[in-house]
Protein backbone atom coordinates (compact mmCIF):
# COMPACT_ATOMS: atom_id res chain seq x y z
CA UNK A 1 0.00 0.00 0.00
CA UNK A 2 1.03 3.47 -0.82
CA UNK A 3 0.01 6.49 1.21
CA UNK A 4 -0.45 10.23 -0.26
CA UNK A 5 2.74 12.81 0.26
CA UNK A 6 4.96 10.18 1.49
CA UNK A 7 3.29 9.26 4.68
CA UNK A 8 4.73 6.04 6.46
CA UNK A 9 2.63 2.66 5.58
CA UNK A 10 2.98 0.35 8.78
CA UNK A 11 3.26 -3.09 8.99
CA UNK A 12 -0.58 -3.29 9.81
CA UNK A 13 -0.92 -1.16 7.11
CA UNK A 14 -1.86 2.15 8.17
CA UNK A 15 -0.56 5.60 6.97
CA UNK A 16 1.22 8.26 9.32
CA UNK A 17 4.59 9.51 11.22
CA UNK A 18 6.69 8.67 13.77
CA UNK A 19 7.98 6.00 14.99
CA UNK A 20 5.06 3.65 15.06
CA UNK A 21 4.59 3.76 11.37
CA UNK A 22 7.68 4.69 9.74
CA UNK A 23 10.20 2.58 12.24
CA UNK A 24 10.48 -1.18 12.53
CA UNK A 25 8.35 -2.86 10.02
CA UNK A 26 7.17 0.17 7.45
CA UNK A 27 6.44 -1.10 3.83
CA UNK A 28 6.55 2.75 2.17
CA UNK A 29 6.87 6.05 2.20
CA UNK A 30 9.33 8.45 4.85
CA UNK A 31 10.59 4.76 6.53
CA UNK A 32 13.10 5.48 8.99
CA UNK A 33 15.27 2.67 7.41
CA UNK A 34 16.66 2.10 4.40
CA UNK A 35 15.02 -0.86 2.03
CA UNK A 36 17.24 -3.36 0.11
CA UNK A 37 17.21 -3.21 -3.99
CA UNK A 38 18.98 -3.81 -7.11
CA UNK A 39 21.54 -6.58 -7.94
CA UNK A 40 21.71 -6.95 -4.05
CA UNK A 41 18.45 -8.46 -3.40
CA UNK A 42 17.51 -10.03 -6.67
CA UNK A 43 16.81 -7.14 -8.92
CA UNK A 44 14.18 -5.39 -6.34
CA UNK A 45 13.61 -2.26 -7.25
CA UNK A 46 12.46 1.04 -4.87
CA UNK A 47 8.56 2.29 -3.87
CA UNK A 48 7.72 5.62 -3.96
CA UNK A 49 9.79 6.26 -7.34
CA UNK A 50 13.55 5.97 -4.91
CA UNK A 51 16.75 5.74 -6.37
CA UNK A 52 18.33 2.48 -5.79
CA UNK A 53 22.43 2.96 -4.61
CA UNK A 54 25.19 1.66 -6.58
CA UNK A 55 25.52 -0.31 -2.67
CA UNK A 56 21.77 -1.58 -3.08
CA UNK A 57 19.46 0.56 -0.89
CA UNK A 58 16.92 2.98 -1.50
CA UNK A 59 16.68 6.53 -1.13
CA UNK A 60 17.00 9.74 -2.29
CA UNK A 61 19.91 12.69 -2.84
CA UNK A 62 23.24 12.06 -4.12
CA UNK A 63 24.21 9.01 -2.55
CA UNK A 64 21.50 6.89 -4.17
CA UNK A 65 20.39 9.21 -7.15
CA UNK A 66 24.17 9.61 -8.28
CA UNK A 67 26.96 7.60 -9.81
CA UNK A 68 25.79 4.06 -10.05
CA UNK A 69 22.29 4.76 -9.51
CA UNK A 70 20.70 1.05 -10.49
CA UNK A 71 17.40 2.27 -11.05
CA UNK A 72 14.79 4.80 -9.84
CA UNK A 73 14.97 8.90 -11.04
CA UNK A 74 18.85 8.21 -10.91
CA UNK A 75 19.11 12.46 -10.47
CA UNK A 76 20.46 14.07 -7.18
CA UNK A 77 20.95 17.81 -7.36
CA UNK A 78 17.36 18.89 -5.31
CA UNK A 79 18.07 21.65 -2.51
CA UNK A 80 16.66 22.22 0.55
CA UNK A 81 16.80 24.12 3.58
CA UNK A 82 18.78 26.74 5.48
CA UNK A 83 21.42 26.11 2.97
CA UNK A 84 18.50 27.26 -0.05
CA UNK A 85 16.68 30.15 1.53
CA UNK A 86 14.33 27.85 3.73
CA UNK A 87 12.81 25.71 0.40
CA UNK A 88 11.04 22.90 1.41
CA UNK A 89 11.41 19.20 -0.19
CA UNK A 90 8.54 18.04 -2.80
CA UNK A 91 5.99 15.51 -1.78
CA UNK A 92 6.91 15.70 2.01
CA UNK A 93 10.46 14.49 1.45
CA UNK A 94 12.81 14.89 4.42
CA UNK A 95 15.39 17.51 4.09
CA UNK A 96 18.79 16.63 5.69
CA UNK A 97 21.10 18.78 7.57
CA UNK A 98 23.24 19.06 4.59
CA UNK A 99 20.01 20.75 2.59
CA UNK A 100 19.39 17.71 0.18
CA UNK A 101 15.62 16.16 0.09
CA UNK A 102 15.28 11.92 0.46
CA UNK A 103 14.39 9.50 2.63
CA UNK A 104 15.71 7.17 5.09
CA UNK A 105 17.99 7.78 7.67
CA UNK A 106 20.05 9.43 6.11
CA UNK A 107 17.51 12.25 5.51
CA UNK A 108 15.01 11.95 8.09
CA UNK A 109 17.52 11.32 11.24
CA UNK A 110 19.32 13.20 12.96
CA UNK A 111 19.48 16.93 11.66
CA UNK A 112 16.23 16.23 9.61
CA UNK A 113 15.27 20.39 8.80
CA UNK A 114 12.00 19.76 7.23
CA UNK A 115 9.54 16.73 5.70
CA UNK A 116 8.47 13.64 7.36
CA UNK A 117 11.53 13.67 10.25
CA UNK A 118 12.09 10.35 12.57
CA UNK A 119 12.38 11.15 16.13
CA UNK A 120 15.87 10.93 17.38
CA UNK A 121 17.17 8.72 19.63
CA UNK A 122 17.63 10.14 23.21
CA UNK A 123 19.65 8.33 25.79
CA UNK A 124 19.29 10.91 28.68
CA UNK A 125 16.34 10.48 31.32
CA UNK A 126 15.66 14.34 30.92
CA UNK A 127 12.11 14.97 29.12
CA UNK A 128 12.55 16.43 25.53
CA UNK A 129 10.27 19.05 23.62
CA UNK A 130 10.11 16.75 20.65
CA UNK A 131 8.65 18.79 17.20
CA UNK A 132 6.62 17.50 14.75
CA UNK A 133 7.06 18.91 11.18
CA UNK A 134 4.43 18.52 8.31
CA UNK A 135 4.76 20.45 5.01
CA UNK A 136 6.92 23.03 6.79
CA UNK A 137 4.71 23.44 9.53
CA UNK A 138 6.21 22.82 13.17
CA UNK A 139 4.46 22.39 16.33
CA UNK A 140 5.69 20.97 19.50
CA UNK A 141 4.24 17.79 21.03
CA UNK A 142 2.52 19.33 23.47
CA UNK A 143 0.78 22.41 21.27
CA UNK A 144 -0.64 19.35 19.30
CA UNK A 145 -2.15 17.43 22.36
Amino acid sequence: MLCPNNLCCSQWGYCGLGSDYCGSGCQSGACCSSQRCGSQAGGATCPNNQCCSQYGYCGFGSEYCGNGCQNGPCRADIKCGHLAGGKLCWNNLCCSQWGYCGLGSEFCGSGCQSGACCPENHSNNHSNNHTVSFDGIIKSVAELE
